[in-house]
């Protein structure tokens, strides 16, 4: 998951973030005749440390990934949590910055951590001469939770 080292001094910060669904996603077809879908993945970093949904593809729209992470380091103010949603075919659907200080503090699980990213989808015009889309002008939703659990401090040394 990248470098979870820790400064000399510091005790590790840890923030979790747990990908729950996205809605109203764009759907394509590829042939005449076939059927609408889509296939998706969702990106989180943190500083230098990735991570990225398994793929899930979706007749509906709607996608479920049900999927979890901790992030550990040692300076979080500096590094703010980045989401890509990226559809497999259309390319970057669209993507969110939510700086630390927005992060939640809560060392236990707390529904009230959750975030909602509304996005109109963005889609490159060289994606659309190969494929039929329809939904990209509806507003997508992706929700996610993330919360800090932990607190990076430094420890005095004598």
């Amino acid at each position: 998951m990248g470098n979870s080292s820790t400064a000399p001094g510091y005790h590790p910060s840890e923030v979790k973030v747990s990908i729950l669904d996205a809605r109203n996603l764009p759907l394509y077809r590829k042939r005449k005749g076939g059927n609408y879908g889509s296939s998706t993945i969702v990106i989180f970093s943190i500083g230098d440390q990735v991570v990225r949904t398994l793929e899930r593809s979706t007749e509906t729209g709607n996608a479920v990934y049900n999927q979890s992470w901790t992030f550990k380091f040692t300076m979080p103010e500096h590094s703010p949590l980045f989401i890509q949603i990226k559809d497999m075919e259309l390319g970057i659907l669209g993507s969110h910055e939510v700086p630390f200080e927005e992060i939640p503090y809560s060392p236990h699980r707390d529904r009230k951590t959750l975030f909602s990213f509304v996005f109109k989808p963005t889609i490159a015009s060289d994606k659309l001469a190969d494929v039929t889309v329809i939904n990209s002008e509806k507003q997508c939703e992706l929700l996610f939770n993330a919360r800090v659990t932990q607190l990076h401090f430094k420890v005095n040394s004598r």
